[in-house]
């Protein structure tokens, strides 16, 4: 019988979000003034988070990206097309809106 086995880019991958959760869960404690204890992890949501009280909460992280041409041009310039803050939150509503479509599904 063959065992299955995890690949070195998912393992990053996961640690990447975990990471990426303390980052979260520390600015939601700042923000509301209330912590979230991680119950599980997986992949939809990517964290199952427990409130005060007791309440389940699914955690899916999403980051945004710049284009493969912006990041080349800040690696070789140390610039390049820079944002506004407008085009990210739309950026951020859209990723948030294909997440939900993904959730609804699942």
């Amino acid at each position: 019988m063959k065992v299955p086995t995890v690949s070195d880019q998912y393992c990053w991958k996961k640690q990447s979000e975990r990471d990426d959760l303390d980052w979260f869960l520390y600015a939601y404690a700042e923000a509301t003034g209330q912590s979230l204890a991680v119950v599980n992890a997986g992949e939809a949501p990517d964290f199952v988070c427990e409130r005060e009280g007791g309440q389940r909460v699914g955690v899916e992280l999403t980051k945004i990206i710049a284009s493969p041409e912006t990041r080349r041009w800040h690696r070789l310039f140390g610039s390049g097309a820079m944002k506004l803050s407008a085009d990210v939150g739309s950026e951020i509503f859209e990723a948030a809106a294909r997440k939900a479509k993904i959730l609804e599904n699942v």
